[in-house]
């Protein structure tokens, strides 16, 4: 899990520059809960728990980061690519050259994506838990449809998370099957969800 901790601390750091307000910190509550969601259906269906959770977790980011709903999932996975995609270039600049990232932030200044990048940062990502990754967050607004095990978790994840605060949640039409599958599977949703969430 030492990626998805990795991925925990530049998440703090992305949220730590946007503004203080009702809508960030509701993101940030709903990233965090689909994140743990994600994860603990990941164990569940044997699929990768520590994937799954990051992308729980960067899921958001860029909404949050702007406040921008539209395209917001299409949006996030290009977001998501430019983080991970720099962990791993950052990874072998330092493995390179022996020499550690720039990471400093500056209160009130705009954080680059190189400052962005941790200290000392020794993990990586292949290529394909990349993609795996974007993909997940790039589908994770089409509940109606059916993507790879990744994507999936995630819908259901997101899905799961409206359910910890409001029992009687209506996602619409277009997340009828999802959630008919989804109580097939796991029963009541709020309990499941919260279950998930103290794994």
């Amino acid at each position: 899990m030492e990626r998805y901790l990795w991925c925990r601390e530049l998440w703090n750091r992305c949220l730590a520059a946007c503004p203080a307000c009702d809508a960030v910190m509701e993101g940030r509550r709903h990233t965090a809960s689909v994140s743990a969601i994600a994860g603990g259906l990941a164990r569940l269906r044997g699929e990768d728990e520590e994937l799954a959770r990051i992308a729980g977790l960067l899921h958001d980011l860029w909404a949050v980061e702007t406040g921008i709903r539209k395209e917001h999932a299409h949006r996030g996975a290009e977001r998501a690519r430019e983080l991970l995609e720099s962990a791993c270039s950052a990874g072998k600049t330092q493995k390179q050259s022996g020499g550690a990232c720039c990471s400093v932030m500056g209160a009130g200044k705009e954080a680059t994506q190189e400052e962005l990048v941790a200290e000392e940062n020794t993990v990586s990502f292949t290529k394909e838990e990349v993609d795996e990754i974007c993909a997940a967050i790039y589908f994770h607004s089409d509940k109606h449809l059916v993507h790879g095990p990744q994507a999936e978790i995630l819908k259901d994840a997101d899905l799961l998370d409206r359910f910890l605060d409001c029992p009687d949640y209506d996602p619409g039409s277009k997340s009828t099957e999802r959630l008919a599958r989804l109580r097939a599977e796991l029963g009541d949703l709020q309990l499941a969800a919260r279950r998930l969430v103290q794994d």
